[in-house]
């Protein structure tokens, strides 16, 4: 065998060789699934993404109108809205601001609060011997002071808000002969605040 036919045979061998290798590499790395987050709102799929912080980092930063209106330091994206960490072969990546321009179209953002409800007591009417029940009463508030105060704004409305002070501070001056202190502030309803 001349030369030239063993070159040409270990050149084919190599030229081979690398076409497997490459073909090999691509069924490789085509084999693999992406490893992304699936975004869904109040159960519907609003699309892919490679970020979940990259979406929760945009929808803090563009709300500066929720944070300046509700003076606060965060927006959290609305309750409805879930973010999945999946693996897939679906290269479909939506773009972060088109789905937080989805996300933003059908829902309000949140800030962080307190839920207070207020669930009344079963009572009997004296007449007709009926239980009387109410439905609860839920209140959203950014500030848990800001029921507490008024709590206390609807009593001094009854009792006067210099005898309210000196209850709460107290400075009630001892019954000598006739009159009324405070002896218990409380509400009849029960009462829940959550963060």
């Amino acid at each position: 065998m001349n030369t030239f036919n063993k070159v040409m045979g270990v050149s084919f061998t190599i030229l081979i060789g690398i076409i497997v290798f490459f073909i090999g590499v691509k069924k490789k790395t085509e084999g693999i699934p992406n490893n992304i987050y699936k975004v869904y709102l109040n159960g519907n799929t609003i699309g892919l993404i490679e970020s979940k912080q990259d979406l929760l980092d945009l929808i803090d930063k563009e709300q500066t109108e929720i944070k300046e209106k509700y003076d606060v330091n965060k927006v959290y994206p609305p309750s409805g809205l879930d973010i999945e960490n999946i693996f897939t072969y679906d290269d479909n990546i939506s773009n972060v601001t088109d789905v937080y321009n989805e996300i933003k179209n059908k829902e309000p953002f949140t800030v962080n609060g307190y839920k207070i409800t207020i669930n009344y007591k079963e009572k009997i009417n004296e007449e007709t011997e009926e239980k009387e029940t109410k439905d609860p009463v839920t209140i959203n508030v950014l500030n848990k002071e800001d029921f507490v105060d008024g709590f206390y704004n609807t009593i001094a409305a009854f009792v006067g808000a210099e005898t309210l002070d000196k209850y709460k501070n107290d400075t009630q001056l001892e019954i000598v002969e006739t009159g009324s202190t405070i002896d218990n502030v409380y509400w009849d309803e029960d009462i829940k605040i959550k963060h």
